[in-house]
C-alpha cells in the first residue's frame, strides 16, 4: 500500500473580507499569481476542454525569494464545490520531488 502524506495549513481570518470576496479571487482555478504574486510567475490553462471544471490541468512555475532557482508544477481540478467555496486538486507533476498528492482548498 502506497504511504500517503497528510498536512492542514489554516489561516486566519483577514479583517474586513467575507468569505464571498475572498472566494472572487480564489475561487479562480487559473488564479495563483493573484494571490502569491511574489513567487508564482505563472498560472496557465494546460487543457481547454475543461476550463476551470474538474479535469482541468494548470501548469505554474514559481521562484522562491532569494532564489534564482525556477519550480514547476502540473496539476489536475478534482473537484469544484462552488457553493461549499472549495476546490480539490491532485498534484500529477512536478520539478519539486513531490510524488502525486490530492489538495484541498477550503
Amino acid at each position: 500500500m502506497e504511504e500517503k502524506w497528510e498536512g492542514v495549513i489554516t489561516s486566519t481570518e483577514l479583517p474586513g473580507v467575507t468569505p464571498a470576496q475572498a472566494w472572487a479571487l480564489l475561487g479562480d482555478y487559473y488564479s495563483l499569481e493573484k494571490y502569491f504574486p511574489s513567487i508564482v510567475l505563472s498560472c496557465r490553462r494546460v487543457t481547454d476542454l475543461c476550463d476551470g471544471k474538474p479535469g482541468s490541468i494548470r501548469y505554474t512555475t514559481t521562484i522562491m525569494p532569494g532564489s534564482s532557482q525556477l519550480h514547476w508544477c502540473k496539476d489536475r481540478l478534482v473537484a469544484m464545490d462552488v457553493q461549499g467555496m472549495s476546490y480539490t486538486y491532485e498534484v500529477i507533476e512536478n520539478s519539486m520531488g513531490f510524488g502525486k498528492m490530492d489538495v484541498r482548498n477550503v
